[in-house]
């Protein structure tokens, strides 16, 4: 669920939340948003379902009453990851939940996620991040990925882009980018 911003806001709301668990959802994961969200997480909370909140964003006050609140910009975070765009840390999430379920069910078929690290790497540019460490290595890691152009969304965008040589960060940040944002 993508909640419009003309007529709901940015980030959940209190609305939305009721909407989603009146349909059935239990779970509710924030991406992008939630930090500073209180009143809606504690709005889902009082109707019945859990939230979680992968985010990035500077914390503006107490964290929400959320299951868990994954976001390296908290005052308590110790990681020294704060650079993060959202898919980043979305990715970082990712990967430890296969990690633990790998040591739970041993004999489940593995997530490919490293193929993943092409949208990675262009929501890392696109979110105009720092280019350092972490970041850096999701970029050049998640170009290596994009330039075998097996996911087709992101092929097809390439093409209408007319790009005629390797695609590098200016392609993420001037054509293709701009291209999903319109």
């Amino acid at each position: 669920y993508i909640p419009d911003r003309i007529f709901e806001g940015y980030g959940p709301n209190p609305e939305a939340m009721r909407e989603l668990i009146s349909r059935g959802a239990k779970l509710i994961v924030t991406v992008d948003c939630g930090t500073n969200s209180a009143t809606s997480i504690e709005a889902a909370r009082e109707a019945g379902a859990d939230v979680v909140v992968l985010d990035h964003h500077q914390v503006g006050g107490p964290l929400p009453p959320a299951v868990a609140v994954v976001n390296p910009n908290r005052e308590d975070d110790l990681s020294g990851q704060g650079h993060l765009c959202a898919a980043g840390v979305v990715f970082l999430c990712l990967v430890q939940t296969a990690k633990l379920l790998r040591e739970r069910l041993p004999d489940a078929a593995p997530v490919d996620l490293l193929s993943l690290l092409d949208l990675v790497a262009l929501a890392t540019v696109c979110d105009v991040v720092p280019l350092t460490g972490v970041n850096r290595a999701f970029v050049v890691k998640g170009l290596q990925v994009l330039r075998q152009q097996k996911n087709e969304g992101l092929a097809a965008l390439a093409r209408v882009s007319r790009i005629g040589e390797p695609i590098n960060t200016f392609h993420l940040s001037f054509l293709i980018g701009p291209r999903i944002n319109a």
